[in-house]
């Protein structure tokens, strides 16, 4: 929710008041998740240690994880620019940018509870399924809907399949290595945080070189390569 919400309300505050104000926001909401965190969660017992060479053995899902990382690289390379997309592509004002924002959140946690069912179902389908539904929402994006109906519903699917990413990503990576949980989530974090930082970078590059409208393209060859690693890690399974 936090990821999801932080966007339009981080653009409010930067609206009507500063860029300043808005990363001082960010300073204070992050504090207290770090002071929650530390009061909050409970101490757990010592996991059985895991020996290094076994944890190494891990290391032959790396396919999961190029595609877990390039999934997120796809969704940032569009959702870091979300706010001059909305703006410049399809002509929102800055209140009703705001609010397309709130539902793209409303989308995103829809989005995240029907992933979850979808992969209890069939997890291989619904993780093979939910790169295509985001490179649906962005060819819809840019497809230049304007009426505010076309534009509510574009969102709502953006935000569904935006969000849906995050429990597709982890149940994928976690299900390669269910004997060392906590060092494939170490994995997990660092990879997607690490697609963040790609998507965001490339596309910025795309924007430089085509306009507002490249984060699409940069996202789109970002989902390419995501099924790419999903299908070639599905022949290698089959293939041992």
């Amino acid at each position: 929710m936090g990821m999801v919400l932080g966007v339009p309300l981080t653009t409010y505050i930067a609206d009507q008041f500063s860029y300043e104000a808005s990363f001082l926001f960010c300073a204070i909401v992050n504090g207290i998740a770090a002071a929650g965190i530390a009061v909050i969660l409970p101490k757990t017992s010592a996991a059985p240690r895991v020996k290094y060479r076994e944890q190494l053995s891990i290391l032959r899902i790396w396919l999961s994880i190029g595609a877990a990382t390039f999934l997120f690289a796809a969704m940032f390379a569009v959702y870091s620019y979300s706010a001059e997309f909305l703006g410049q592509v399809m002509g929102l004002q800055e209140r009703i940018l705001s609010i397309m924002l709130v539902v793209f959140g409303v989308g995103g946690v829809a989005g995240n509870l029907l992933a979850g069912k979808l992969l209890g179902m069939n997890r291989l389908r619904t993780t093979l399924v939910q790169p295509f539904v985001l490179a649906i929402a962005y060819f819809l994006l840019d497809s230049g809907v304007t009426s505010l109906v076309l534009v509510t519903a574009v969102m709502l699917l953006w935000g569904a399949a935006h969000t849906s990413g995050l429990i597709v990503t982890q149940t994928l990576l976690t299900s390669e290595a269910s004997e060392a949980p906590e060092f494939v989530n170490a994995l997990y974090i660092s990879f997607i945080n690490l697609g963040v930082s790609i998507g965001s970078a490339v596309g910025g590059r795309f924007i430089a070189a085509a306009g507002i409208e490249g984060s699409l393209k940069g996202g789109i060859l970002f989902i390419a390569l995501t099924l790419v690693s999903m299908v070639f890690n599905i022949w290698v399974k089959r293939r041992v």
